[in-house]
């Protein structure tokens, strides 16, 4: 598992990566002059409770080589095939490239998140927002504060007292987040696959060369996280039952906590 290149970029590059090295190697086979304009974009889709990423590449290299696209898209799997193992593909009707990261990625790519060396410059450019811009984002962070601390005082996680740069309670123990059950994420609740998604979203949408709308990306977290926070119970039989689901619940509330502090410094 390369971790380091999970620290260091976004989910929908690293898919690009592995997806340009494979287009590469493809085209080098095709014993033609390389196609020179290659969009390599990736649409994000939730569906349900899985989340993939969409490829439509094959289509100008369609155009450029006279090659179905099916048959293109085929053959880039091969060559991904043997490249990772993480990541499913899968191959739409007309040829469109599917990559669905395995529940391994997704833990450790959140995992990391609060490491995460795009943070360093995703607010590069950011304009603080006005104090009546900031309310609904105190409002959820001090939400988040709540149940974080609530978990603290009833056991089911354990807090480091505040520090001087760190103005609230610091996750300490699980060690990590409990968001694995075996090899498989054990959340089911399609309220947490949403806000999982949006916290994707946030590092897929990093980039301090662009003009973002931190207030409308902002305001989608903060939906996702009140919509988690009215449908996945953490407390009574959920803890009895199975109180790894609870500590996994509030480390989705922690990294919640951690991007939202971002639009608050």
């Amino acid at each position: 598992m390369p971790e380091d290149l999970i620290k260091n970029i976004s989910l929908v590059k690293f898919f690009q990566q592995y997806l340009a090295n494979a287009v590469l190697w493809w085209e080098r086979k095709q014993n033609q002059n390389i196609f020179p304009q290659k969009n390599l974009n990736l649409l994000r889709i939730r569906q349900e409770n899985k989340i993939f990423y969409q490829s439509a590449i094959t289509f100008p290299l369609s155009n450029y080589y006279k090659i179905d696209p099916v048959t293109i898209a085929q053959e880039l799997t091969i060559i991904l095939n043997q490249e990772y193992t993480l990541f499913n593909l899968k191959i739409t009707n007309s040829g469109k490239l599917e990559f669905y990261p395995q529940d391994i990625l997704l833990n450790n790519y959140l995992q990391n998140l609060t490491d995460h060396n795009y943070f360093k410059n995703y607010f590069a450019n950011f304009t603080h927002l006005n104090p009546e811009q900031i309310i609904p984002f105190q409002y959820l962070f001090d939400r988040c504060n709540q149940r974080l601390n609530l978990g603290h005082e009833t056991k089911i996680i354990k807090l480091m007292d505040p520090t001087n740069e760190q103005k609230f309670y610091q996750w300490q123990k699980p060690d990590i987040f409990p968001f694995l059950k075996g090899n498989q994420l054990r959340f089911n609740h399609l309220a947490e696959i949403e806000l999982i998604e949006k916290l994707i979203m946030i590092i897929d949408l990093a980039d301090p060369l662009k003009n973002i709308n931190y207030l409308k990306i902002g305001r989608s977290l903060g939906e996702s996280f009140l919509n988690f926070h009215r449908q996945c119970q953490i407390w009574g039989e959920t803890a009895k039952k199975d109180v790894k689901l609870s500590q996994g619940r509030l480390g989705l509330i922690a990294l919640t906590q951690f991007v939202l502090q971002q639009f608050l410094k």
